[in-house]
């Protein structure tokens, strides 16, 4: 897969969440990753940023229900 430029990781893996899901890392915001997309990048077992977890499909579909915006990157 080929990364939008300037979101490759460093170790060229892929997309590098860290250096842009941290940016919405706020105390009123609740970042969780896709597991399927963490393991199809190679990044599922590297340290993660504060705050940042590994989520699950259905807290993700009550997110989305609950949510007023949901942004996806």
């Amino acid at each position: 897969m080929q990364s939008p430029q300037g979101w490759q990781s460093k170790s060229g893996r892929g997309l590098s969440y860290s250096a842009n899901a941290g940016n919405f890392n706020r105390p009123r915001a609740n970042v969780k990753l896709c597991k399927t997309c963490t393991n199809a990048r190679g990044i599922t077992d590297l340290p993660l940023a504060d705050g940042v977890e590994i989520g699950t499909l259905i807290e993700l579909a009550d997110w989305t229900i609950q949510a007023d915006k949901v942004l996806n990157f």
